[in-house]
């Protein structure tokens, strides 16, 4: 029989626990989301020609939207970013491939960064609402004879292969990715039990009966989303292409010849 101290011991040390748990419950997108906001009348500022682009979907929900239109393109990309900071930094990084591979790019704000609407997403199903608003308007606001890239960096590797998944595109690239955002808390929280988180966004599940070829790129000194959880996903789907990047971390995989050079091969067969 349990004693007045240990009962009261175990007692605090349960509440204890529940209120963590609790809290990730409902706090859980403060570490999930790091936006950067900006003023809505922002002035976006880069080399070359770009349109600033909104979004509505839902119920007068918005997002905002960079699209970069080089002459003469080969191909679509719709460009999914990482969970921090917004369209000012990230819309140099589209630019970037829009240039190089002359691909007619959109890359969009989740809601709650930059100068998308609402606050950050609250559940899986309103950010990939927001996700499949964007590749509706690509789809019908460019070029429709060319090619469509769903390309998905870190966070937005489980958008991409969702979006991938419930439409018909040509390519897939995933950058960084996860095995699935439940995977990575508990590798974060090993405490947190999986039920309470309330993001997914399973690449394992999206990937399972994808049909249009796949590109993986990951560093093996990725010190974000650990190199093994690309090589689970390669393990689990031989057929799609899985290039390893030595000594690459999390945010330069750009900086290395392999990255450019397996994109180049990538993007010229799907293509061509």
């Amino acid at each position: 029989m349990l004693s007045q101290k240990s009962f009261i011991f175990i007692s605090i040390f349960a509440f204890l626990i529940l209120s963590i748990y609790v809290g990730l419950y409902l706090f859980q997108y403060k570490l999930l989301f790091y936006p950067t906001v900006l003023d809505a009348n922002h002035k976006f500022k880069f080399n070359g020609p770009f349109e600033e682009k909104t979004i509505t979907y839902g119920n007068n929900q918005s997002i905002s939207a960079l699209l970069f239109k080089p002459t003469a393109a080969k191909s679509r990309i719709l460009y999914f970013h990482g969970n921090g900071q917004a369209l000012d930094s990230w819309g140099f990084v589209a630019e970037e491939l829009a240039q190089k591979y002359n691909s007619e790019i959109l890359i969009i704000d989740y809601p709650g960064y930059g100068k998308s609407s609402g606050g950050v997403a609250k559940s899986e199903a309103q950010l990939l609402d927001s996700a499949q608003a964007a590749f509706d308007f690509f789809k019908v606001t460019t070029n429709d004879k060319l090619p469509i890239i769903i390309y998905g960096r870190s966070l937005g590797s489980g958008i991409a292969s969702y979006i991938a998944s419930k439409n018909l595109v040509q390519g897939l690239v995933l950058e960084t990715p996860y095995v699935s955002i439940k995977k990575m808390a508990r590798i974060y929280i090993p405490i947190i039990p999986e039920f309470i988180v309330n993001y997914n966004l399973d690449n394992l599940v999206s990937l399972k009966d994808l049909k249009t070829p796949i590109i993986i790129l990951h560093g093996t000194s990725d010190e974000v989303i650990p190199y093994n959880q690309s090589q689970q996903l390669a393990q689990e789907y031989p057929k799609l292409e899985f290039v390893t990047i030595e000594t690459a971390g999390h945010n330069n995989l750009a900086e290395f010849s392999l990255y450019w050079k397996s994109m180049d091969k990538f993007l010229e067969m799907v293509t061509r």
